[in-house]
Parts: C-alpha cells; sequence; structure tokens
C-alpha cells in the first residue's frame, strides 16, 4: 500500500487549518471604530487600543472587541429652540485608554442616552438656557457658551463634541 498520497494529503490539510486559523486571528480596525485588544500586549499593558490600523491578536493570550466611534445626532429643547449636537465616540487613543472598561460595557443606544445626560445636566448646572437669549444675532454667541460648557464634560467620558446646530422650534416660528 502506497502511504505517500495520503501523507500528502494530510499534510495539505493541516497546513491549510494551520494557515487559516493564523489569518483568523488577524484583525483590521476599520475607520468608524475602534479596536481594544485585552491581555498581554507590547510595555506590558493590559489593554491596547487601535485606530485605522490593524495587529495579529495571539491566541488565548489576548482577546479583542470593537467599539462603534460613528456620530449620532441628539436633538435637545432648550427654551423654545432645538439644538441638535452631533457626537462621538473620541478618537484620541490615550483617552480610550482611560474610558475602556467604562465605554465596552454599553452599548450604541446607552452611549447615546449618556450623552444626551451629560449635555443635559450640564446645561442646567451652567443655567444656559435662563441666561441666553437665543436669537439670530447672538446665535454664535451662545453656540461658543454651549460648546465651551459641554465639550470638556463630554471629553471626561470619552465623547467628542464634534457640531451644534440651533435649529428653531416650530412652536417658535410665526
Amino acid at each position: 500500500m502506497n502511504l505517500f498520497p495520503i501523507v500528502i494529503v494530510f499534510l495539505f490539510i493541516v497546513i491549510l487549518g494551520n494557515f487559516v486559523f493564523w489569518a483568523s486571528r488577524y484583525k483590521r480596525c476599520p475607520s468608524d471604530k475602534v479596536l481594544f485588544v485585552f491581555g498581554k500586549t507590547d510595555s506590558n499593558r493590559f489593554l491596547r487600543c487601535i485606530h485605522n490600523d490593524s495587529i495579529f491578536v495571539w491566541p488565548l493570550i489576548q482577546d479583542f472587541k470593537y467599539l462603534d466611534i460613528t456620530p449620532f445626532t441628539l436633538n435637545i429643547d432648550v427654551r423654545d429652540d432645538q439644538i441638535a449636537f452631533t457626537v462621538g465616540v473620541s478618537t484620541n487613543l490615550e483617552m480610550l485608554q482611560v474610558r475602556a472598561e467604562e465605554l465596552l460595557e454599553l452599548d450604541r443606544k446607552e452611549i447615546m442616552q449618556m450623552a444626551k445626560r451629560i449635555i443635559r445636566t450640564e446645561i442646567q448646572m451652567r443655567n444656559i438656557s435662563k441666561k441666553e437669549n437665543i436669537d439670530s444675532t447672538k446665535s454664535d454667541s451662545f453656540i461658543d457658551t454651549i460648546n465651551s460648557s459641554i465639550s470638556a464634560k463630554l471629553e471626561e467620558a470619552g465623547l467628542l463634541l464634534k457640531n451644534i446646530n440651533l435649529k428653531q422650534s416650530p412652536l417658535a416660528i410665526g
């Protein structure tokens, strides 16, 4: 009996299986996500953040998880006007390193609720709705006031305020 063809097929299956296994551990991070690698990483850190890059995740030693950083819009009423806040997860990897544990436990809806809560709390604490009169001549000043007061609080939570749009509500028109 000739064992040579059986050995060749067996070696081919072993090599192909090995290649598929190792190739499955190579992870690319798309531009709309941040990749967190857990376990033993470089510099003896437990966590490594990667954005717009790729990495090999060692089996049994490391694990990984993606976090969606696609911006979302929150419409919040202030006085008789509606303000649209565009918020996203920060791509500042040092900040994400600190906030990773909290953000990874939340899904997208919970992150949106957290951002909305931070914005509303900051508006109430700064008493912006009573101090500022929103009209077309003062809208830039109003938006600057909101931007400066809310951006810092969102950054502490690992979020980034990308844009603010002031919209007149239907009640204030006419």
